[in-house]
């Protein structure tokens, strides 16, 4: 397939979907950046155009076009800032730039409920963006469940004082590839937690970058991820503290079967001007069965000697000993991993303190993707 430059792609796409002059900026603005990372021609591909439909609004959730949301000049300026900063991702900027399907979502009140976003086809390039209103308190859950490779991309801002669950499930098909570029800004005294998840796809690159620019905002973000045979999972995580007495907490867990192969780059940065800051990175993998690969490189930058921070990364074995005790009360050895596997992820969820509804979700695809992990070895 011939490749094409991906400003004149952005510009075509664009001009089929009848953009406003504004947006095209903001596509053009990616690409340029894009091209100045040395990334300027991809190959060409059938948007498969017209398919610039919002999601459908929910309670709690009003979803639109990001041609209607860029009508707002504060969000507007706000992709715009991230189409031309130096610390989007490039899967970010690539969807920025190309995407035919995109949303946005403004989220606000005090709901129980999480509200549900889902992607579900074989769209090749979609973004979307979040944004959780001043002070208020909701959870979302955002679905992938792809059936064709492609890339993605996110913006989620939790604005001032909002306390903002984010948790993105990806449960693609078994022979998509995807990616996606994720930026979240957490300001004044909010309070976010992002929780990503990985069950399914032949393969599955994940780039985030998430910014607490802004005094006193907390910052969880959470991965829980299960692969199995043939699988390949690579995150790179970028986690930057600008401001002062900001709090972040980052806790990875992976587990993965067979020849399945697990990458991960989480750094974290403190810059000099965000005194009394606070950061902790885990990551923690567990081998379940066969020969699976895992490369996890914890990294952590402090530029400012008045901070809190630590690191570390560990390899968490099936204890035998908890194996013996579950066959001694009448568990076969499968069975006895697989329940360990799960108590693995359990724990993570229990700590992470999601919305409940989010956490019974989680807990049930990691049960079912346990199970079939388990059930393929056999096979």
């Amino acid at each position: 397939m011939s490749q094409i430059a991906i400003i004149d792609k952005a510009r075509q796409i664009s001009k089929e979907l009848g953009e406003p002059d504004f947006l095209l900026k903001i596509r053009l603005q990616a690409a340029s950046a894009l091209r100045q990372r040395g990334l300027e021609k991809v190959e060409d591909f059938d948007s498969g155009l017209p398919e610039n439909q919002s999601m459908p609004s929910q309670r709690g959730c009003k979803a639109e076009s990001l041609a209607e949301a860029c009508r707002q000049k504060d969000f507007r300026r706000a992709l715009s800032f991230c189409a031309k900063a130096g610390f989007s991702p490039n899967d970010f900027l690539l969807s920025l730039a190309l995407f035919s399907s995109g949303s946005a979502a403004w989220i606000s009140g005090q709901e129980e409920a999480p509200a549900v976003l889902e992607r579900d086809g074989s769209i090749g390039y979609a973004f979307d963006a979040v944004v959780f209103a001043e002070k208020s308190k909701a959870a979302l859950i955002y679905s992938e469940k792809h059936r064709a490779d492609g890339v993605s991309g996110l913006f989620a801002a939790a604005k001032n004082e909002a306390e903002a669950q984010i948790c993105l499930a990806q449960a693609n098909s078994p022979h998509a590839q995807r990616k996606l570029g994720a930026v979240v800004e957490a300001e004044g005294k909010a309070k976010a937690k992002i929780l990503r998840s990985n069950i399914g796809g032949k393969s599955q690159q994940d780039s985030f970058c998430i910014l607490q620019a802004k005094r006193q905002s907390r910052c969880e973000h959470y991965n829980a991820s299960l692969m199995g045979d043939g699988q390949r999972m690579r995150l790179q995580s970028e986690h930057f503290h600008l401001a002062p007495s900001t709090y972040s907490r980052s806790v990875f867990h992976f587990g993965a079967a067979g020849n399945s192969q697990v990458e991960a780059e989480a750094k974290v940065v403190i810059e000099q001007p965000a005194p009394q800051s606070d950061t902790h990175l885990l990551a923690k993998s567990m081998p379940i069965l066969g020969n699976p690969r895992f490369r996890i490189v914890p990294q952590l930058f402090v530029r400012n000697c008045e901070v809190s921070a630590g690191h570390g990364s560990a390899v968490s074995s099936v204890d035998e000993e908890e194996l013996f005790y579950l066959q001694s009360r009448g568990i076969d050895e499968s069975e006895g991993r697989r329940m360990v596997l799960e108590g693995f992820f359990s724990g993570l969820i229990a700590s992470a303190g999601l919305n409940p509804k989010i956490a019974a979700v989680l807990s049930e695809s990691i049960r079912k993707r346990a199970k079939e992990v388990f059930d393929g070895q056999k096979a």
